[in-house]
């Protein structure tokens, strides 16, 4: 069985009640189902689904014993403050920033800066693609 199956996996078949000579004497003709491993980035259509979904589940985690929960208020303006806290991604603009300077500031955090590539995208006529001192794509990154 060396060189066929991993040792996990055939414990695990083992386990399920599968057994040794069932695996070594089947005839591969009459095997409906077929366990395939498949490098982790072989561009397999199941194998990138299941990959991804996988990932998806590395985001989550159990809290700690030891972390204490996080405390909610009971008033309502204190619930829609700590919620609307929660969801802020950037922090506010410094006090000392004007208006037009704020939304200035936002806009480079949020990546929606007027900038020429975007411009080209709306208007390709007037706006060129390239950067007019280096001749690349004038991306907000590439600009700033």
């Amino acid at each position: 069985m060396n060189g066929r199956i991993g040792r996990l996996a055939l414990r695990i078949l083992l386990e399920a009640g599968v057994s040794k000579e069932n695996l070594v004497n089947k005839d591969i003709r009459t095997v409906k189902h077929k366990i395939v491993w498949a490098p982790g980035h072989a561009g397999i259509a199941g194998n990138l689904k299941a990959d991804g979904i996988a990932r998806g589940y590395t985001l989550f985690r159990a809290p700690e014993e030891t972390e204490e929960p996080t405390r909610v208020p009971r008033e309502y303006s204190a619930i829609l403050n700590y919620y609307k806290g929660s969801r802020k991604r950037y922090p506010p603009p410094h006090k000392s920033l004007n208006t037009e300077d704020a939304v200035t500031w936002r806009q480079l955090q949020a990546g929606s800066y007027t900038n020429l590539h975007t411009l080209n995208k709306m208007h390709p006529t007037l706006y060129a693609d390239t950067c007019p001192w280096c001749q690349d794509k004038p991306t907000l990154y590439h600009i700033t």
